[in-house]
């Protein structure tokens, strides 16, 4: 909640059919917290008091898309990027990167798909590049 406050990163995260902010910041967060440590819905449901899978499912399913996840990034990109501090990190002639992979509920339009590594199960493969400084900005994808 914090960096969101930062960065404002979550307003990337628009409903598919009017493209309204989601309501819920804290569901909303939950939801892509979730993604992100590979817990799925159900267990991120258990471990949080309060909330529904009805609820999380149903955000999830309006608000989190490869196009919004492509967007929120590159705004967490740009504000490092412009953060002062960034400069302690470099004169950019180095990078870091790293492949991350994300289940999806369902089967969708990947059912025909087959990943060597990862087999016929739904998800989407995210690739981070960071490098210490640059005087490019990252655009949404």
């Amino acid at each position: 909640m914090d960096v969101d406050e930062w960065t404002g990163f979550t307003r990337h995260f628009t409903h598919l059919k009017d493209g309204a902010q989601a309501k819920d910041r804290t569901l909303l967060l939950s939801a892509i917290l979730g993604d992100a440590i590979n817990i799925g819905l159900t267990k991120m449901v258990e471990s949080s008091p309060g909330m529904t899978y009805a609820k999380l499912s149903w955000l999830q399913a309006w608000h989190i898309r490869d196009e919004t996840y492509s967007a929120a990034l590159a705004e967490l990109v740009n504000n490092q990027l412009n953060h002062t501090f960034a400069a302690n990190w470099g004169d950019g002639t180095t990078s870091s990167s790293d492949g991350q992979r994300f289940r999806a509920g369902g089967r969708g339009e990947s059912a025909g798909h087959v990943n060597p590594k990862y087999g016929n199960e739904p998800g989407r493969l995210f690739y981070t590049h960071t490098s210490p400084t640059s005087t490019r900005r990252l655009a949404p994808v």
